[in-house]
């Protein structure tokens, strides 16, 4: 594919197809996938890769706001929603009308959540326990007034339950520990009379293997893309990552020795170099710092980036004997022949972690489907 902009993203939907599949069959008969499409998609494009996952297995998406599943029910997308974080009350009549699952976090969510649905109409939710990530969640212990009050409601359908694990990859005791306080919460609900549909804490780590696979729902994010949960938690065989990143040579130049090159004159030429210019920078989440990348593909061959990235330009060196042209294309995320950047590469670079690395990509960048 050859793009007309300066900078674009292509997206692999037969990847993305692929590692559907792939969680399909891992899943097995008894359980179920959903597919985590919140940050357009981890960047990636929410309603191609939307589409793309319910043909191949998922049996709900999962979003992060209102705006995100709305952007999905626009474009035709009828399967289950369940939106992740908090949703204002004001939006909760659009929830019911466009028959989106909302998360409940507390009795005073769920009571402001009630209030807003007119007699006769019902929302379905899933409550959140929050057993030890400390963000969003009811303590278990504060949770049976919240379990009474769904049980009592007939406005709100409790579909089901789940918690966030903090560390399901790296620390087996505490998530066990995890696992512990939801199945109380659990028995407790169950001795009033509620049962959940869906019950869900196992991540991309608990599918692949590297984690708990407690419940009947995995929620699988970055293995739905081909990437890392995280270093102790590798991707399996047959695992396609589907993004590329790439942009176009703008300027091809020679400089003398001691020339400066970007802001703060850190790069000094030692002799005489020559120079390409990249169209592309920290605007579009190409980063500066405290980290940056440190090369680029250019026809197969790793070309170091020298000096500050700037906004919209980035400065690499070419290697001797490299013949290169104005225009050329570059590869800043992927592969090229045989070489490969990987969002795991990038990552260790900047010193974060592959979600970041592609979530960050500007949504002002063109995003290309190959299926």
């Amino acid at each position: 594919m050859t793009s007309l902009s300066r900078s674009w993203v292509e997206i692999d939907l037969r990847a993305i197809a692929n590692n559907a599949r792939n969680i399909t069959q891992r899943v097995g008969k008894d359980r179920k996938w959903l597919a985590a499409v919140k940050a357009d998609g981890y960047g990636h494009g929410a309603i191609p890769v939307a589409k793309t996952a319910a043909e191949h297995g998922a049996s709900l998406l999962a979003v992060a706001s209102m705006e995100e599943a709305l952007a999905l029910r626009d474009a035709g997308i009828a399967q289950d929603i369940l939106i992740l974080s908090h949703c204002p009350t004001a939006l909760v009549p659009v929830a019911v009308r466009e028959e989106l699952i909302l998360s409940v976090f507390d009795l005073a969510t769920l009571q402001r959540y009630e209030m807003a649905i007119v007699a006769g109409e019902t929302l379905s939710v899933h409550l959140k326990i929050d057993t030890g990530m400390g963000r969003m969640g009811v303590l278990p212990e504060q949770a049976l007034p919240v379990l009474q009050a769904l049980v009592r409601s007939d406005k709100l359908l409790a579909q089901g339950i789940y918690t966030h694990f903090a560390s399901a990859a790296e620390e087996d005791e505490f998530t066990s520990q995890q696992i512990e306080s939801l199945k109380r919460v659990l028995a407790t609900a169950t001795e009033i009379g509620l049962t959940f549909s869906w019950i869900h804490a196992a991540n991309s780590a608990g599918l692949l293997g590297h984690g708990p696979q407690f419940g009947n729902l995995f929620r699988v994010g970055i293995a739905l893309y081909g990437l890392e949960p995280t270093n102790s938690a590798p991707l399996l065989r047959g695992f396609q990552p589907a993004l590329r990143w790439k942009t176009r040579v703008a300027q091809v130049k020679n400089l003398p020795a001691g020339h400066s090159v970007g802001y703060g004159r850190t790069y000094l030429t030692d002799r005489p170099e020559r120079i390409a210019i990249l169209p592309v920078g920290y605007a579009d989440g190409y980063r500066r710092a405290p980290a940056a990348p440190q090369y680029v593909l250019w026809k197969g061959e790793r070309c170091p980036i020298i000096g500050r990235i700037s906004m919209e330009k980035t400065t690499v060196a070419v290697p001797d004997g490299l013949r290169v042209e104005p225009e050329d294309e570059v590869v800043l995320l992927g592969r090229q022949g045989e070489a490969q950047i990987s969002a795991e590469t990038v990552a260790a670079w900047l010193g974060t972690i592959n979600y970041e690395v592609v979530t960050a990509i500007s949504a002002r960048l063109p995003r290309f489907y190959l299926d």
